[in-house]
């Protein structure tokens, strides 16, 4: 082939690869013009680069979208990345009835409240997947929700180890990571002043010490894996430091390419400290996956009955997560089709990690300052330390401070959907709120009595939406609530807590999830500095 022939196809390609950008780019700048959002009130966009999405970031958790919502009513839009993208918001329990149970016309879908029914129809951002298996090089969000036919199998594979039967056997692993960090505690109690006196209280960042259990509960139910996080000796964990690593968010001129990359796949190869940092850290999960997953094969294989040749789905037990996923995707009765490659079972480690980790570590820090004195006086009634998952279950105001804590604090308060088909939304349907400022109100004893109008709330757990509803709902919700519940038990019994700053100094920041963080040290982080002394019993 000659030189000339050579250029001309390259040529030929680079043009229509360029044509293919171009199209792309214009159809998103033109859409806006002709969407049936463009007849939607909303706020003016402050940025031509981040549209309202910085208003977003830079505000407490939900604080815009209240304000919106008083200003422009409970179904408005705002402006995502370079002002093309318009996200509808809608509330209202009829609205979003409707939305679960029926299809949608053909609109951008942003819900505090909700997620849709069925993924062939209603589905996340293109982006946000391909953002997630950027950084990660997984998709996060499948532990969440079925977002392709790979994620059905993968969900059909973890849905047993999040039952009932699983999750009896991990609150061992619950209450005693919570009372290693009441051990903690107490001994940060049993320290002397300077004066030789005894402490009656300590301040204790409880937001830092949730992280830790939590840290350590999901690495050994998810993994079998010790984080030791709870021990003050240990060293920082290489593993926890990586998914850290990836989901620190670059601050000013440094989030702008980060952003380009992740809205425009193509803009990758351009290196950048960003990339070199998520690369590194995916190579540290690689590692340590395929250890884990190499440790996992091997237990599964040598669990066997030796007079077995076979491996069913049935014949052999594990208590962690992973083990069961394992132990699942090698049965010799399991259909090839619906077996997952090795890339797929050591992408959980992650998954598992940040999804059971993050979104479980803030919820049990409200009840621990508000909630505290009636719900001791049940907890006390209860005459072992160490309680069964019945025995947390039994509980009726522990059961209606969780519902409570994870309506009004819900860690993951919002979502994003795409509508694929077009469909009609009715017009000018009423709705009334009918609860008004008392709906965030923190008041447990709404769940003692609750309405029958709230089995119509499609959500899989409680009454609510915390963790979503229908096939998109979040499998490990049992595994997260019989967690914070032990969690709970354990600190409410023994401690006594109070603020230690005004409440109003307590904000809230919502990237992926909520975290606390005080108004007046921004710069540090997530926080919740909290009284902490010894609980009085009588």
């Amino acid at each position: 082939m000659s030189s000339g022939i050579l250029v001309k196809l390259v040529l030929a390609f680079s043009t229509a690869v360029l044509a293919h950008y171009l199209f792309k780019l214009a159809r998103r700048l033109a859409h806006p013009y002709f969407s049936p959002l463009r007849d939607v009130k909303g706020p003016q966009s402050k940025s031509m680069f981040f549209g309202n999405l910085r208003e977003i970031d830079n505000a407490e958790a939900m604080e815009l979208h209240e304000r919106w919502r008083e200003d422009y009513g409970p179904v408005y839009k705002y402006k995502a990345f370079f002002n093309v993208r318009r996200n509808l918001r809608a509330a209202g329990l009829l609205f979003v009835e409707g939305i679960i149970t029926q299809r949608l016309e053909q609109l951008l879908l942003t819900c505090s409240d909700f997620l849709l029914q069925e993924s062939s129809i209603n589905s996340r951002y293109e982006s946000i997947e391909s953002a997630s298996s950027y950084i990660l090089g997984i998709n996060i969000y499948a532990v969440f929700e079925r977002t392709s036919a790979k994620d059905y199998v993968i969900r059909d594979h973890q849905s047993p180890a999040f039952g009932p039967s699983q999750v009896r056997e991990l609150t061992e692993i619950f209450v005693d990571k919570a009372i290693q960090l009441r051990d903690i505690w107490v001994s940060q109690l049993s320290t002397v002043t300077s004066d030789g006196s005894e402490r009656d209280r300590v301040k204790i960042d409880v937001s830092s010490w949730l992280n830790k259990m939590t840290l350590d509960v999901i690495g050994l139910a998810g993994f079998n894996y010790s984080f030791n996080a709870l021990n003050p000796d240990g060293k920082p964990n290489e593993l926890n430091e990586s998914v850290q690593a990836v989901f620190r968010t670059p601050r000013g001129f440094r989030a702008v390419l980060p952003v380009l990359q992740t809205v425009f796949p193509p803009l990758r190869v351009i290196p950048s400290e960003r990339k070199r940092t998520v690369e590194a850290a995916q190579r540290t999960m690689a590692r340590i996956g395929n250890q884990l997953l190499a440790e996992r094969k091997a237990a599964v294989l040598a669990s066997i009955n030796g007079n077995e040749m076979e491996v069913g789905r049935k014949s052999v037990q594990g208590k962690d997560l992973l083990s069961l996923l394992v132990k699942a995707n090698m049965a010799t009765d399991l259909p090839e089709t619906a077996r997952l490659d090795d890339a797929d079972v050591l992408a959980q480690v992650p998954t598992f990690l940040v999804a059971g980790h993050e979104t479980t570590r803030q919820a049990p820090s409200i009840p621990c300052a508000i909630l505290q004195i009636k719900l001791r006086a049940e907890l006390l009634l209860v005459p072992s330390q160490t309680p069964t998952m019945e025995e947390l279950d039994r509980l009726p105001y522990l059961d209606a401070v969780v519902r409570e804590t994870m309506r009004v604090f819900s860690p993951v308060p919002n979502t994003v959907r795409v509508a694929n088909c077009d469909d009609v939304i009715p017009l000018e349907t009423e709705w009334e709120d009918k609860h008004g400022v008392r709906r965030k109100e923190v008041r447990p004893e709404r769940w003692e009595n609750p309405p029958a109008a709230i089995q119509s709330i499609p959500g899989i757990w409680g009454n609510s939406l915390a963790f979503s509803g229908g096939s998109r709902a979040c499998i490990g919700y049992r595994f997260s609530v019989i967690e914070m519940k032990a969690l709970i038990f354990v600190l409410i019994r023994a401690f006594q807590f109070e603020m230690s700053v005004p409440l109003e100094e307590i904000k809230s920041k919502s990237v992926v999830v909520r975290r606390p963080y005080l108004a007046s040290e921004p710069e540090k982080g997530a926080q919740l500095p909290l009284w902490v002394s010894a609980a009085r019993l009588d």
